[in-house]
């Protein structure tokens, strides 16, 4: 199977996933929400957060998403949000809500 039949196959999924899954930023917290059948929530507190970074393949840039990874003192190591609308957005407003809640 060639690359390009992987994404046709796999296009329904990942236009539900971008439709449906939700990126939620309070003064306090990071919250993704996943799943269109079976949700899945993960929250990470801004004062846990380390380091904020997002990449975007070709397609991404092209459709205008991409991943958020996250490296916090919650977790071990780095923590993927794939298939995010406007990564480089959501990268920026994530650092600059950290920045407001360390001024505090």
């Amino acid at each position: 199977m060639s690359p390009f039949h992987s994404y046709i196959i796999f296009a329904p999924y990942l236009l539900l996933r971008y439709i449906f899954d939700e990126v939620i930023l309070t003064n306090q917290k990071f919250h993704v929400r996943e799943g269109l059948i079976w949700k899945a929530v993960v929250s990470t507190p801004l004062r846990k957060i380390n380091n904020v970074a997002y990449g975007q393949g070709l397609f991404g840039r092209i459709f205008g998403y991409g991943e958020i990874l996250i490296e916090s003192a919650a977790t071990i190591g780095v923590t993927r949000y794939p298939y995010i609308k406007n990564p480089e957005r959501v990268k920026n407003t994530i650092e600059q809500a950290i920045a407001e809640a360390e001024s505090k």
